[in-house]
């Protein structure tokens, strides 16, 4: 038998290479709460969105960048977007001088890779998980944010919309107008924030 984590996967298995759907089973993943882990002591002074993978095309960075850029022209909020996971390639270069070039230096802060502890206090404190990658399979940190209490914005194709469900703001992942007007709402809308916890 072929185990798949997501009807997404299984989809994407009979697509592709032609499985025998007959022979897919959809097993879903469980997921680590990173929450159970107590906290690093942080103190992060300012509100912020959260971003949760490494830096790579499909995990969308540069639009969350771009969509962040254009919450702050229509905010006036002194938010700002942490970036968690790992740098270095040519994509994340790419990311970082459309940052340099749009004058989010000060409002863009790069992680890197994460112990739990600090996961855990950037998790419990953030305005919203944002991850609307273009492709996934299955996406952890939907499930790791909602398991700490985290509103989330993801994307409305793939692993992550059926992980999700009704329980996350689904949006376009080309869209940064979308995203943008995505986290504004949570920003603003506190109703909206507990119903999605």
């Amino acid at each position: 038998r072929i185990v798949a984590i997501s009807k997404y996967t299984r989809n994407e298995d009979i697509k592709l290479f032609g499985a025998d759907p007959e022979k897919i089973s959809v097993i879903y993943n469980g997921y680590r709460n990173v929450c159970q882990t107590p906290p690093a002591d942080l103190k992060i002074a300012y509100p912020y969105f959260l971003t949760v993978g490494a830096v790579k095309e499909r995990k969308n960075t540069l639009r969350i960048v771009q969509a962040f850029g254009e919450f702050k022209k229509k905010n006036t909020s002194p938010h700002k977007l942490i970036v968690v996971g790992k740098t270095g390639n040519p994509y994340s270069q790419k990311v970082q001088k459309y940052i340099k070039e749009s004058r989010l230096q000060s409002d863009v802060i790069f992680f890197g890779h994460t112990d739990d502890p600090r996961l855990s206090y950037l998790y419990r404190h953030a305005t919203a998980l944002v991850f609307p990658s273009t492709i996934e399979s299955f996406g952890f940190p939907v499930l790791e944010a909602m398991s700490c209490g985290l509103p989330v914005i993801t994307s409305n194709t793939g692993g992550v919309a059926e992980v999700a469900g009704e329980a996350a703001l689904l949006v376009n992942p080309e869209s940064a107008p979308e995203i943008a007007a995505a986290m504004s709402a949570v920003a603003t809308d506190q109703k909206l924030r507990v119903d999605l916890v």
